[in-house]
């Protein structure tokens, strides 16, 4: 183990497995941190590329390398915990700001118009948590453990199934054109 100060003079001159193998007792410390929407290991990826980033910007004129780092793997650690406890809900519906009327499904976009009065001015309507558990499949009738459920092949069909599957046997730009000729 380095001391503080020989690490402040060799952090960006040494090896990365070498500076790893320096701070693994502080990555660890950090990764156990619970964040939601995160394994453990995915937050200790996310260090180890906040640590090469350190070592590659690190100056020894701003101070020490271990705040730095410290600094570093807070900040990281802060927006991951923002990342994963942020869920948009579901549209539900769009009307009119200024005439009220309900806008069909495929106008809800950016820029659109309101049909009758022609306002930019929309207001878009959001469902609520559960409404988003039941669009995504979470609902907990019959899913006690909030598994994802997908429909079996015999709920889809044993032909759209071999369809799906010779459709991934086709090379990438026959599959790309078939796509394109779908889109118009």
């Amino acid at each position: 183990m380095m001391t503080p100060q020989a690490l402040n003079e060799q952090a960006r001159a040494m090896p990365f497995d070498q500076l790893m193998a320096e701070v693994t007792p502080m990555i660890s410390k950090w990764s156990h941190k619970h964040v939601p929407g995160y394994e453990r290991e995915d937050v200790e990826q996310e260090l180890l590329e906040v640590l090469m980033l350190a070592q590659r910007t690190y100056d020894a004129a701003e101070g020490s390398f271990l705040n730095m780092l410290h600094q570093s793997f807070s900040h990281r650690i802060q927006k991951l915990w923002m990342k994963g406890t942020r869920q948009t809900l579901p549209v539900t519906g769009v009307a009119c700001s200024s005439c009220g009327a309900a806008q069909p499904s495929g106008r809800w976009g950016k820029g659109y118009r309101c049909l009758p009065c022609g306002s930019r001015k929309l207001n878009v309507s959001r469902g609520s948590q559960q409404s988003l558990d039941q669009l995504i499949g979470n609902s907990s009738e019959g899913n006690s453990a909030g598994h994802h459920w997908e429909p079996s092949q015999e709920e889809i069909g044993y032909e759209l199934v071999e369809v799906a599957d010779q459709f991934h046997a086709l090379p990438k730009s026959r599959q790309q054109e078939i796509i394109e000729e779908a889109m118009l």
